[in-house]
């Protein structure tokens, strides 16, 4: 079980559900192994929009943080516990490859954004517009 009193939370559910408000890497490391049967990560998509996604100055320092993501989601999810990860069409990939050494990949969920907010593709005439996201959907 996980002692809710030392983080910022709000629950529904009789408790059943738990959103909890914090640095990621700070909370998890004050939760027990095998805690949870679910974990939905919306995490910086690495330079696409808003100033948390230019974070990261390399590609690989963002993958090598979701790599830290990815042990600690390992350790705190419950055997068959899911794991739902969003991101960029492309990064994603990128994510999948990493996460696919630790979880089983059931879907790879594409879904089209009806109201695209990005500058990738408004600035740059290389690129097309990007109208969806990706969920990876991963089983441990």
């Amino acid at each position: 079980m996980i002692n809710l009193e030392k983080f910022k939370h709000q629950s529904w559910l009789d408790g059943r559900i738990v959103a909890i408000n914090g640095d990621c890497q700070e909370v998890m490391a004050k939760i027990g192994d095998k805690v949870f049967n679910l974990i939905i990560s919306d995490s910086p998509y690495f330079k696409i929009c808003g100033d948390f996604d230019w974070k990261f100055k390399k590609m690989q320092d963002w993958i090598d943080w979701h790599i830290l993501l990815r042990d600690e989601w390992e350790r705190i999810l419950v055997d068959n516990g899911c794991l739902f990860v969003f991101g960029d069409e492309k990064n994603i990939a990128y994510l999948q490859v990493e996460f696919d050494k630790k979880f089983n990949l059931l879907n790879n969920i594409v879904y089209r954004k009806t109201n695209p907010f990005t500058n990738i593709g408004l600035n740059n005439f290389n690129l097309f517009l990007p109208t969806t996201e990706r969920l990876l959907w991963h089983l441990m």
